[in-house]
């Protein structure tokens, strides 16, 4: 069987209390992008936050979904990004005007939520922070500093077909190493970063950022593109709608068709199917 391209390994610095990951995502990434056509500078946005959702994910003790989303009154209104905790991913961008091409102009004024749903009765633990960096991983930096306390450095890289991405963490209480060891391992992994973590293999990547550095690798994680959306889902959403509703749909437009926008699955229903539908009977949506 072929490998699989869309991975995330995990590492640690033992002799610095850093911990990190590298992720590569390009059939994720393309899944993603599919059901919408994204103007460069959106795409990778999105792209960005497709990446950080993974690191972050993987990051957390968590069984359940995390949430990273953008909202606000720029051109791109909306950015929502989820990822599950063994690492299922979907992600769509919203954005009223394409002609912007910096993140502050097409986010600010905004703001950046992080939600974490976790555990058997989907607990919610949610931050909320304002967009005030110039790039998402700056936000995600800020992010962490402000609201977890740990520091966290973040570096993002997205093109047409490939999503990678790197994240270094200060493992929390951790004694190892001298307090500036953060510093000079960030600054050298910021002056080391290929120009395209897409162009290397893990190992180039990991021995070009961290020579001479002692390094715990452990095995790759799969990641994917996993919709959630359904057949229950959708049904409990037009069963909302109400009969009355449902039927001034069928007589403006022939019938009800509806469409995932993560993954651009379509459902259908025709005028017969709606007594059914309304009173929880079997209907199939096509």
């Amino acid at each position: 069987m072929p490998m699989k391209t869309d991975r995330l390994r995990r590492f640690t610095l033992e002799h610095h209390g850093i911990r990190g990951s590298l992720v590569r995502l390009p059939e994720t990434w393309r899944r993603i992008r599919e059901p919408g056509a994204y103007a460069p500078a959106v795409a990778r946005i999105l792209g960005h936050a497709v990446v950080a959702a993974a690191l972050i994910g993987k990051n957390l003790k968590f069984d359940g979904r995390l949430t990273l989303q953008l909202q606000g009154s720029g051109p791109l209104h909306l950015l929502v990004v989820q990822c599950t905790h063994d690492l299922g991913i979907r992600g769509l961008a919203k954005c009223r005007d394409t002609q912007l091409v910096e993140f502050g102009g097409l986010v600010q004024p905004g703001r950046m939520t992080v939600t974490v749903e976790a555990g058997a009765k989907q607990e919610r633990y949610q931050s909320i922070i304002p967009v005030e960096q110039g790039s998402l991983a700056e936000c995600l930096g800020a992010y962490y500093r402000n609201s977890v306390q740990i520091p966290t450095a973040f570096w993002l890289d997205v093109d047409d077909r490939h999503a990678s991405g790197l994240m270094l963490q200060r493992l929390p209480g951790s004694p190892a190493g001298n307090p500036s060891d953060w510093d000079v391992v960030t600054e050298r992994a910021g002056e080391s970063m290929p120009a395209s973590l897409a162009e290397q293999t893990d190992e180039d990547v990991l021995s070009r950022v961290f020579d001479g550095q002692l390094l715990r690798v452990f095995k790759p994680h799969e990641v994917a593109f996993r919709c959630s959306c359904s057949d229950d889902g959708m049904r409990r959403m037009l069963q909302l709608l109400g009969a009355d509703e449902l039927h001034e749909i069928i007589a403006e437009q022939g019938r009800i068709a509806v469409r995932c926008e993560f993954c651009n699955r379509g459902y259908t229903i025709a005028e017969n199917e709606i007594p059914g539908l309304v009173h929880g009977g079997a209907t199939t949506l096509h």
